[in-house]
């Protein structure tokens, strides 16, 4: 028997998300909202690599985002698994000239530049797929172990044993097409707020 997503535990998971920790509004903002920003994929590399906080108790480095402070933690650089370095190569002019291909997409299919983005130093499959979403957010949703864990879990099959996110394509596909269902049956629901459902969720189950 499948477990079932409803809105009170969307709702509930979603309201226990680390706001303080992990600062949703520079992704909100640039992904959802459009925000121009020059140099964006720096902000975006290091929100989804763990590496943007909202306080500065460490003795952060802090940046301005769109009028508010914000601070890239000390894994924020070169030669950590942060990759500071391949998400500033997205800054690129010519680059994000590229990644248009990826925005105009209509279909749910591996865009033609996937493997050129996959290539880049330390980006890799997951990282991959955040450009993906960033580029176009209703067509490619967000996928990391967390969420994926979280859906293992509905569909009643081995979530314990996920300690990563599947790496494959065929994967990422059944996960789109199955967070695509759960937001038309829960109605309402936008996909930020089911996004961090199933994050929180997905956190909460690493640790049973």
């Amino acid at each position: 028997m499948r477990k079932e997503l409803d809105k009170e535990l969307v709702k509930s998971f979603s309201g226990k998300y680390e706001d303080d920790k992990y600062p949703y509004e520079p992704y909100k903002k640039l992904v959802w909202g459009r925000l121009k920003l020059k140099g964006k994929y720096s902000v975006l590399g290091a929100w989804k690599s763990g590496c943007v906080r909202s306080s500065n108790a460490q003795g952060y480095k802090s940046f301005d985002f769109d009028g508010q402070t914000l601070y890239y933690t000390g894994r924020w650089k070169a030669g950590t698994p942060a990759q500071k370095k391949g998400w500033e190569k997205f800054n690129n002019i010519n680059f994000q000239q590229k990644l248009l291909q990826i925005s105009n997409q209509k279909t749910f299919e591996k865009p033609g530049l996937f493997a050129n983005v996959n290539a880049i130093d330390g980006i890799g499959f997951v990282y991959t797929l955040f450009v993906l979403h960033c580029e176009n957010p209703r067509l490619f949703p967000l996928y990391d172990q967390h969420v994926w864990r979280a859906y293992l879990y509905f569909i009643n099959e081995d979530y314990k044993s996920a300690k990563t996110a599947s790496q494959s394509w065929g994967s990422f596909e059944k996960y789109s097409t199955w967070f695509k269902s759960q937001l038309k049956s829960l109605g309402d629901i936008h996909p930020t707020e089911l996004d961090r459902a199933l994050w929180t969720f997905g956190k909460e189950l690493k640790k049973k």
